[in-house]
């Protein structure tokens, strides 16, 4: 039925990318898909063409590429103020090595085009984001996205949320019978998930409550998307990903680059 013109169209109008109905009705509830739980949302990749379209979250392989905040935790500036991996991406202001010397601008060096700032870059994928100093050149301690949020099972978790997901106060680490090798752990209190005693479901701590002893923190996860790597590409070459069918005879559609 349409909202604005009381009338009814048949199941095979409804979402066939034709919008029959004044306002929209036929075409504008057909769902979404947000690339979480259901994966690739049924998506398929063309075989014949050049290429294939990514799911990712946190940063990308490329220079200043991807979405500016996380659709998941809202958090803005996601591989600006933060580093994945090495840090290849990593587009911040900051200018200072961990030993604490200014950074020199890259102006007074010719190296891949950076100009114009001083600010830690990593060019070459080294270890993380580096600058060069008066004393020759160090590596900077840029935060990392894991501080964020949480991928996969959340071992790598770095944030500082220190209350379960029952509201509970984390006990600091180094006050319990505990022992683990990872580093990660320590006079804090802050969730974590340490190797060696991962625990399924994400991040933990342990609390003041004698019949539980530990319980789960709630970290969000990092959200996912969909992206091109068009670094990997030559002029001509073509993209393809095909919508699944939206009906059992209806039409699919292609979106190409």
């Amino acid at each position: 039925p349409s909202a604005n013109r009381p009338y009814c169209v048949t199941t095979d109008w409804v979402c066939d990318f034709i919008q029959d109905c004044p306002d929209q009705a036929d075409e504008n509830r057909c769902g979404s898909c947000d690339f979480e739980v259901q994966q690739m949302c049924g998506w398929l990749q063309d075989s014949k063409d050049d290429g294939d379209w990514i799911r990712n979250n946190l940063g990308t392989a490329s220079w200043n590429t991807g979405p500016k905040s996380d659709h998941t935790t809202h958090a803005k500036d996601l591989n600006i103020n933060c580093i994945d991996g090495k840090g290849f991406n990593y587009n911040g202001t900051l200018a200072k090595t961990t030993s604490g010397d200014d950074c020199l601008s890259w102006d007074d060096f010719y190296w891949w085009g950076i100009k114009g700032h001083n600010y830690c870059r990593n060019p070459d994928n080294d270890t993380m984001p580096w600058c060069f100093t008066d004393n020759g050149w160090g590596f900077c301690d840029v935060p990392t996205c894991d501080e964020l949020c949480m991928k996969s099972d959340g071992s790598s978790y770095m944030g500082t949320v220190a209350t379960t997901a029952s509201g509970k106060t984390c006990l600091a680490w180094n006050k319990q019978t505990y022992n683990s090798a990872d580093k990660r752990v320590g006079t804090h209190n802050y969730c974590r998930n340490p190797r060696g005693h991962n625990r399924q479901d994400g991040p933990w701590c342990y609390v003041a409550d004698s019949s539980v002893k530990w319980e789960y923190c709630s970290i969000p996860e990092c959200g996912h998307y969909v992206y091109l790597e068009a670094s990997w590409l030559r002029p001509g070459n073509r993209v393809v990903m095909k919508t699944p069918e939206l009906l059992t005879s209806g039409p699919d559609c292609k979106f190409e680059f």
